[in-house]
């Protein structure tokens, strides 16, 4: 059921095959992953988990497949592809078909049971930012964004809105 102030598509399925750009943030913008250097993140130990449980996240599910990825400071960026079986049968035959709200939990949930052993106020901000890619320019220009978004970030972090704006 979705919520009143839902940011999700009206009457869209989220399990339907898919590619989707997603930013997960922290909860008030905290920089519990790392900080910017020379251009880049130098991703902190919370960094480097929720990078390992991205990556972990993709593999333990078949019909999930994960595209361009970046972490900056205080939140993530990725595109994910929904419905690519890799294994042709589903790994867990009874499982219900990945659904992106509930691959989103699933890795917010993993991470954070990791993250709070070295960081106890760890927290994830209540939502996710999703938008449906429906064409190759539009996928294109969201992989661009991924990687320039560390320089970009860094020169202007008023650029992420903007950019936005155009997808």
């Amino acid at each position: 059921m979705r919520r009143k102030n839902s940011l999700r598509l009206k009457d869209w399925n989220y399990a339907a095959p898919a590619w989707y750009f997603i930013t997960l943030r922290t909860k008030q913008g905290k920089p519990f992953f790392g900080i910017l250097q020379a251009g880049k993140t130098k991703l902190s130990q919370a960094g480097k988990i929720a990078q390992e449980e991205w990556l972990r996240s993709g593999n333990l599910r078949s019909d999930v497949e994960l595209d361009e990825m970046i972490i900056l400071p205080n939140h993530i960026h990725a595109i994910i592809v929904l419905g690519n079986n890799k294994e042709g049968v589903r790994a867990h035959c009874n499982a219900p078909k990945t659904n992106l709200s509930h691959l989103i939990r699933s890795f917010k949930s993993a991470s954070t049971r990791r993250i709070r052993q070295i960081q106890p106020d760890f927290a994830w901000h209540r939502s996710f930012f999703d938008h449906i890619i429906r064409g190759e320019k539009s996928l294109e220009r969201i992989r661009n964004y991924i990687h320039f978004n560390v320089e970009k970030h860094a020169a202007d972090p008023a650029w992420q809105d903007s950019f936005f704006s155009k997808i």
